[in-house]
Parts: structure tokens; C-alpha cells; sequence
């Protein structure tokens, strides 16, 4: 299976990835992680990172423009309740630096914050502006100690991914009571 991505031209593979990583924020239950994983494997963590993050960006704009355009129409009623409530609850999400102080502590809600945003009054350049700064942290992170893990091979990786899981289940858990707590 490694030898098939890593045969699969370049001028196919790189749209190909932007594409999914793109789907994946859209379409939330996509799971961007194994896109990356890919990314990784087959464009070197830098190459991967650049191109993924173009997905993320283009993914987190049709999101917001969806939501902007079609709120009440695109999403069901159980979901556009979430998002009304989110966008009520954090108001500080039309500033640029509410929007990226949010984005950088709640990253593991950062498709269901795209489709908020677009229900708030935020400009578009604030909106991608932030997306773009708070998502290079936790890329760069992703992308370099991934390939590291991917080079040293389980008995360094292990647990450096044990590290990264629960460092992320924290991450969610304490995002998920700020958000809890704002309600």
C-alpha cells in the first residue's frame, strides 16, 4: 500500500489531497488525520503540510460562505441549533482576535466554528486570517513530529502518539467545557 501512494504522480496526488483535506471540513465525518497521514507519506511533512493546510483553507471558506448563504436551508435543525447557540454564545467571533483565540482553544470544533462564523457578521479576510494562524500550530505539530514517527519507526513513536492522543483528549475535553460553560 506504501508503494502505491508514494508511485502516484505528483500533478495527481497534489489535487487529489487538496481535495480530500478540502471534503474533510466540509463534510466533518471525513477524517482529516489520514489524509495527512497520507500527505505525509507521500510529499515529505513540509510539501504535505503546505498542501494540506491549502484544503484546510479552502475547506473552512466554502463552510463559512455555505453557512453565510444557505443557514437555515443547509444544515438540519438539530445541527443549525448548534450553530445558532454557538454563534450567540461566543459574540466575540465577528472580532478577528476572538475568532482566533476561539479557533486556537477549541481546535477539535474547528469545522462546526467555520459554519458558526458564517452565521455572525465577521468579514471574510478577518475570518480566513485567523483560520490560517490558528491552524499552524497544531498542523506544524502534526505534520513534523508525523513524519518523525513515520521515519523512527513504533518503539519512538508509540509513545510520542500516546503523548499527541492524550494531550488531544484533554484538548477536547477542556474545549468542550468552554464551550459547555459559556451556554
Amino acid at each position: 500500500m506504501l508503494q502505491f501512494i508514494l508511485d502516484i504522480p505528483a500533478g495527481i496526488a497534489v489535487p487529489a489531497l487538496i481535495g480530500l483535506r478540502t471534503l474533510s471540513i466540509v463534510i466533518p465525518p471525513i477524517q482529516g488525520w489520514a489524509i495527512d497521514a497520507v500527505a505525509i507519506v507521500r510529499l515529505g511533512w513540509w510539501q504535505g503540510l503546505i498542501v494540506c493546510e491549502i484544503g484546510v483553507l479552502a475547506g473552512t471558506s466554502i463552510a463559512f460562505f455555505l453557512a453565510r448563504e444557505f443557514r437555515a436551508k443547509l444544515l438540519s435543525a438539530k445541527t443549525n441549533t448548534k450553530i445558532d447557540r454557538l454563534a450567540k454564545r461566543f459574540p466575540e467571533m465577528e472580532t478577528f482576535w476572538g475568532l482566533l483565540v476561539l479557533r486556537l482553544l477549541t481546535n477539535p470544533l474547528f469545522d462546526i466554528i467555520s459554519y458558526a462564523a458564517g452565521c455572525t457578521k465577521i468579514s471574510y479576510a478577518k475570518f480566513i486570517t485567523a483560520s490560517f494562524l490558528s491552524t499552524i500550530p497544531s498542523m506544524f505539530a502534526v505534520f513534523y513530529f508525523g513524519q518523525s514517527i513515520m521515519r523512527h519507526g513504533l518503539a519512538w513513536g508509540l509513545p510520542a502518539i500516546a503523548c499527541i492522543v492524550l494531550a488531544w483528549m484533554w484538548w477536547r475535553r477542556r474545549s468542550t467545557q468552554l464551550v459547555d460553560a459559556k451556554g
